[in-house]
């Protein structure tokens, strides 16, 4: 299992980065357009975090999250991995980017509820 442990550790990374894009976005906007109500927020987003790219962002973001679990799911198991084998480096770096991971995915799986 130590061949798969970098691969993991990379893809998981990168798939990381798509709910923390979601959030970032959000918290962009919501700073921005303070004035503006939830419903013209949503259009915002989608003109110019999604770049009109989507006609709905809630198809998206729930794709984004899926990312994101998959993500989380990845570097726990890459996690796991270097606990159980002692040769396998960049532990506090797994730990960092789980709990990054989860914060960001937890926080756009918050807002669908």
């Amino acid at each position: 299992m130590k061949k798969y442990d970098r691969p993991l550790l990379i893809i998981g990374s990168i798939l990381t980065l798509f709910p923390i894009y979601y959030d970032l976005g959000w918290w962009w906007l919501c700073y921005k357009y303070q004035e503006l109500s939830l419903q013209d927020l949503g259009q915002k987003f989608d003109e110019e975090v999604f770049f009109n790219l989507v006609e709905t962002n809630r198809t998206f973001g729930l794709s984004l999250l899926t990312l994101g679990l998959i993500g989380s799911l990845l570097l726990l198991i890459s996690l796991i991995n270097s606990l159980e084998d002692k040769t396998i480096k960049l532990k506090s770096f797994k730990i960092i980017a789980f709990a990054i991971n989860m914060f960001f995915t937890f926080w756009v799986l918050f807002g669908y509820l």
